[in-house]
C-alpha cells in the first residue's frame, strides 16, 4: 500500500523503520495536485530520526532531494521502504515580475490577473519578483497571490525568505550575492523550497554541496530583465552544469519558444521565463509547454 505523506508534522519509528503516524493516511499527495513527475528508488538503510526536520535532514544528507521537498510517499517492499524521488522539476518555470505592471494603483489587479493566465495556461511553478517595492506591498501582493493560486502552483518568494514565511509561499530564490542557501534554509526550514541562482562552474559546484533544492544557471542567452546582468554563459555552460550536478537545473535568461528546446537538449530540467510571458501570457505558457513537451 503506498500512502501519500505530507510532511508537516511529526514521525514516529516503529520496529526499526518508518511508519507513518495515523493522522497523515488520508494526507493528500501534492505531487499529484500540481503534475509533478515521481520515480521510485530504494532506501536500504532506514534513517532513524523522530521529527520533521531532522528526518529531511537525514534524507537530504544522505543524496536524496525531493520535489516538492515536503511531500514524500512511501511504502514497504521486502523489509525496505521505497520512495519516489521528486527530482524532476516542472518543465516550465514562470517569473511574475513587478516592473512588468506599470501602474501602480492597478498593480495588485495586474500582478492576480497575469498569475491567473499563467495557471490558465498551465504553470505550476510560479516566482514572485520585486525588488523594487517595500516590504509592505510585497506582502500584501505575495498574500494575495498564495490565496488566489491556493494549491494550484508551487510558490516561489525571491530574494526574501522572510517575506517567504509572511506570504505563505512554499519556498524561496536567493542570488548568489544574497543571503546564502543555509541562511535562507535557517529562516524558511527544511520543509521549504530552496534554490540558488549561479553564473559559472565554480558557483554551480559551490551550490552542489548545499541543501538547495534546485540551482539556476544563467543567463544562458542574453537578457533585458535585469539592469546589469551577468556575461551570457550560452548552453555549454548550461551542458557544464548538468555534468556538475545531479540537483534539478533551472536554466533562465533570454529563453523564448524558439530556443527553449535546444536548452533541455543541453540538460536543464526547467526553463525560467519572463519575457516571453509578457504578452498574451495563457497562450505564451501552453505554446511553451507543448514546445517543450516535443523535447522529450
Amino acid at each position: 500500500m503506498v500512502v501519500p505523506l505530507l510532511m508537516k508534522n511529526a514521525f514516529i519509528t516503529q520496529g526499526g523503520g518508518w511508519m507513518p503516524h495515523e493522522r497523515f493516511t488520508r494526507a493528500v499527495s501534492r505531487s499529484e495536485r500540481v503534475g509533478l513527475q515521481p520515480r521510485r528508488l530504494e532506501i536500504r538503510t532506514f534513517v532513524n530520526a523522530t521529527t520533521n526536520n531532522r528526518a529531511v535532514k537525514s534524507l537530504r544528507n544522505a543524496g536524496f532531494y525531493t520535489w516538492p521537498p515536503e511531500v514524500f510517499e512511501f511504502r514497504w517492499a521486502q523489509g525496505r521502504i521505497v520512495i519516489p524521488k521528486h527530482d524532476k522539476l516542472p518543465p516550465l518555470y514562470a517569473i511574475i515580475d513587478a516592473p512588468m505592471f506599470k501602474d501602480g494603483e492597478n498593480a495588485l489587479q495586474q500582478t492576480i490577473e497575469f498569475a491567473q493566465q499563467l495557471l490558465a495556461g498551465g504553470a505550476t511553478l510560479i516566482q514572485y519578483r520585486n525588488k523594487r517595492a517595500a516590504a509592505t506591498e510585497m506582502i500584501s501582493h505575495g498574500r494575495e497571490l498564495r490565496r488566489v493560486i491556493g494549491g494550484r502552483a508551487v510558490l516561489i518568494m525571491n530574494d526574501r525568505p522572510d517575506l517567504c514565511l509572511a506570504c505563505g509561499f512554499h519556498g524561496v530564490h536567493v542570488g548568489h550575492e544574497d543571503l546564502s542557501v543555509e541562511g535562507a534554509r535557517r529562516v524558511v526550514g527544511n520543509q521549504a523550497v530552496v534554490g540558488v541562482s549561479t553564473h559559472n562552474l565554480s558557483q554551480v559546484l559551490e551550490a552542489e554541496r548545499t541543501s538547495a533544492d534546485y540551482i539556476a544557471i544563467g543567463p544562458v542567452f542574453a537578457t533585458a530583465t535585469k539592469t546589469n546582468p551577468e556575461p551570457v554563459v550560452g548552453l555549454e555552460m548550461v551542458r557544464a552544469a548538468r555534468n556538475a550536478t545531479r540537483k534539478p537545473l533551472v536554466a533562465i535568461g533570454g529563453i523564448t519558444r524558439a530556443n527553449c528546446r535546444s536548452v533541455i537538449a543541453a540538460g536543464a530540467d526547467s526553463i525560467a521565463v519572463i519575457s516571453e510571458l509578457q504578452s498574451s501570457p495563457r497562450q505564451r505558457v501552453e505554446e511553451l509547454l507543448q514546445t517543450l513537451s516535443s523535447a522529450d
